[in-house]
């Protein structure tokens, strides 16, 4: 009966997603799950590449237009972060999901552990499959601009990264009604803590760091998202930064290191030499109201930062975050190609 209604939520998303795609998405070349597996024999994630672009989803006003399958069937989308995880020791001592744009409601289970911040998302869930077949990683990203969760020692720290694997990734130690996803496996998790002083991030990310390597059916992955600007690297520790595979500085919001101020190019070297292991991508918006304090581009400018920082990076270089995924579709260039489309060409060519 499960794998009956699993297929039935899968079919409509699918059709949905078709819809959409050629719609308001005309970019996107929507594919069936039997073509995504088919495209996926081709297609493989490269987590060393130079190339990849990452975009986050789930937050802003234009994901009621589309959904999480339409994002990954865009060839040009390497990585999906879901946004956001507001809090991770929350009501009842669970986390507070801010993915009400992507989920509704709640299991009993959910209701009698008073886990008031959990949502049950069974309609992401076949979605998050359908991105995992076509090859695509899905991260469930924490914090963000109305983040919360402050550490106050290491033993809560631990605590946290065992319930987000428990709840999220691959644990089983609570009640699979406790799973917003159910049974459905992310591929990792995004930190863009925006709030007090970065105390025990280390340590939560050296905990996940651990569960990720205790079991071998899987890769898992680490990102981080800090404010460009390194006077406010305070919440996002270095220590804890070179745990990540990627980070995606958020290259916007900051006029001391925003896109399109004659700070960029040093700020993006200076990221450059101070990150030793992970992958450095230019976080930028994908629209002029993704930022309330600079750092947008049209399209066409953009393709040109991004070539020109290509350049100035070492062999760190990986590509591209956009704020976000949604609008990433819908802001086009002179020539009708969305933001997404330009950023990755950007990257090939």
């Amino acid at each position: 009966m499960h794998s009956l209604i699993f297929s039935i939520r899968l079919a409509l998303a699918l059709g949905y997603a078709s819809t959409v795609s050629s719609q308001r998405y005309p970019n996107v070349t929507y594919s069936s799950k039997a073509t995504a597996a088919a495209a996926s024999s081709k297609y493989k994630f490269d987590a060393s590449s130079s190339q990849n672009v990452a975009v986050y989803f789930g937050r802003t006003d234009e994901t009621v237009n589309t959904n999480l399958t339409v994002q990954c069937s865009d060839a040009n989308v390497d990585i999906v972060m879901l946004a956001f995880v507001t809090k991770i020791i929350g009501g009842g001592g669970y986390p507070d999901l801010g993915f009400e744009k992507l989920c509704t409601g709640q299991t009993s289970e959910m209701i009698a552990a008073n886990a008031t911040g959990l949502l049950s998302c069974t309609d992401l869930a076949p979605q998050i499959e359908s991105c995992q077949s076509a090859g695509k990683k899905v991260l469930v990203a924490l914090g963000g601009q109305n983040g919360e969760t402050i550490f106050n020692s290491t033993t809560e720290a631990q605590a946290a990264a065992t319930l987000l694997w428990n709840l999220f990734g691959g644990g089983s130690a609570e009640d699979s009604g406790l799973r917003p996803f159910g049974d459905v496996k992310v591929d990792g998790f995004d930190i863009d803590n925006e709030v007090g002083d970065g105390a025990y991030y280390e340590d939560f990310a050296s905990a996940l760091r651990s569960l990720f390597k205790a079991q071998k059916a899987k890769t898992y992955y680490l990102s981080a998202a800090p404010s460009c600007s390194l006077t406010s690297e305070g919440s996002n520790p270095l220590e804890m930064l070179n745990l990540m595979d990627f980070v995606w500085p958020q290259f916007y919001g900051a006029p001391s290191c925003n896109i399109g101020t004659d700070a960029f190019a040093d700020s993006v070297k200076a990221w450059s030499d101070r990150l030793v292991g992970p992958k450095l991508y230019i976080g930028s918006p994908s629209f002029a109201n993704g930022t309330t304090n600079g750092g947008y581009e049209e399209p066409d400018a953009f393709a040109k930062t991004i070539k020109s920082a290509r350049s100035d990076t070492r062999k760190d270089f990986g590509g591209v975050m956009l704020w976000d995924g949604a609008y990433g579709h819908i802001t086009l260039d002179s020539e009708g190609l969305d933001y997404i489309a330009v950023s990755k060409n950007a990257l090939t060519s």
